[in-house]
């Protein structure tokens, strides 16, 4: 067993020796190169290095990335940055910085060769507005995608499109378009053997089978995921599963099996990693925090139901999260 753990730590540091390497070459190619849009290209690079391990790091660089391609209309180099800002941003769950920036790209990109790398960008921007219940602007933009994306042949796209779209119907409450949309998205993952993302649209038609009234059918799907986010340790898909199974028995007034799944969903968010959600944690908890400000509230613990609320209003109002805003503010007014 020592053998085998001083192995594995030994692979660790040759891994990190030779990300150092690679940091340090691309510091002095920046260094002595005298061309602005190589360096644009490199800086950009550069901070993809940074992004999980120091995300202020990874603005850093790609800001000076984005400002040098702006000073010599590199247009590639200024899309470039400009995304990989956009997608720090989200990790630092500053919605609306992520949003000016997802948009400069998008507008780059559109006077580039680059059609994939423009629709993945412009697919991203839709989902900071849904985020952001800008549902309209984002099914423009999920319509557009997904146009380019059949017509391309993007097959890595059209499932998320298709799942992201059918959010977008079940936020406007139109919810046969909305289960058809994650139905297309999951079949299409499993053509792609994409297990990972194919339990998004099972988690989406769940909901939709909780809205409908069918709360025996959501939980044990909700309950058929757990096993999954638990081999692959992904705590934000996990915690925002037992969330929604607590706000099914919180609608019921069943408050003691409420609580149980809100202590596990308010426990798994603590980590707040995921190996392939990569959307902003705080949106998740923006969601856990209300229910858990709810329930308080409805068992008269009060004390408790303002502080989650604080919670929860707090975040929605710094990212924008304008539904999260109006309930947790709501419930704040009854509290008060």
């Amino acid at each position: 067993m020592r053998i085998i753990i001083l192995l594995i730590l030994v692979a660790f540091a040759l891994n990190g020796h030779s990300q150092d390497k690679q940091k340090d070459s691309l510091l002095l190619l920046i260094e002595t190169s005298t061309d602005q849009n190589e360096k644009a290209i490199l800086y950009a690079r550069l901070s993809k290095f940074y992004e999980n391990s120091n995300v202020n790091s990874a603005i850093y660089y790609a800001k000076k990335g984005y400002e040098l391609s702006k000073s010599s209309n590199y247009r590639i180099g200024s899309a470039e940055n400009a995304a990989n800002l956009g997608y720090y941003y989200i990790l630092k769950n500053d919605l609306d910085s992520a949003r000016i920036n997802y948009s400069r790209a998008k507008q780059y990109y559109s006077e580039t060769d680059s059609l994939l790398q423009y629709t993945h960008n412009t697919m991203r921007l839709g989902n900071v507005n849904l985020a952001q219940n800008k549902y309209i602007e984002a099914l423009i933009l999920y319509q557009e995608c997904l146009e380019i994306s059949n017509k391309n042949n993007f097959v890595s796209l059209i499932p998320h499109l298709y799942n992201n779209t059918g959010l977008v119907y079940k936020q406007i409450e139109d919810y046969d378009d909305a289960e058809d949309n994650f139905q297309n998205a999951y079949s299409l993952f499993l053509e792609n053997n994409d297990e990972a993302n194919s339990v998004y649209p099972l988690y989406n038609i769940s909901l939709i089978k909780s809205i409908d009234g069918d709360d025996d059918d959501a939980i044990l799907g909700y309950l058929n995921l757990v096993s999954y986010h638990l081999k692959t340790e992904n705590w934000v898909s996990l915690a925002q599963i037992y969330n929604s199974i607590s706000e099914i028995y919180l609608k019921n007034d069943n408050y003691n099996q409420a609580r149980e799944y809100l202590e596990m969903a308010l426990s798994s968010i603590k980590d707040k990693s995921d190996s392939f959600n990569t959307g902003p944690t705080s949106f998740h908890e923006a969601s856990i925090y209300t229910n858990a400000a709810e329930l308080n509230y409805m068992q008269s613990r009060m004390s408790s139901a303002k502080v989650y609320a604080l919670k929860a209003f707090k975040l929605s109002e710094e990212n924008s999260y304008t539904k999260n805003m109006l309930k947790s503010a709501k419930i704040l007014a009854d509290i008060y």
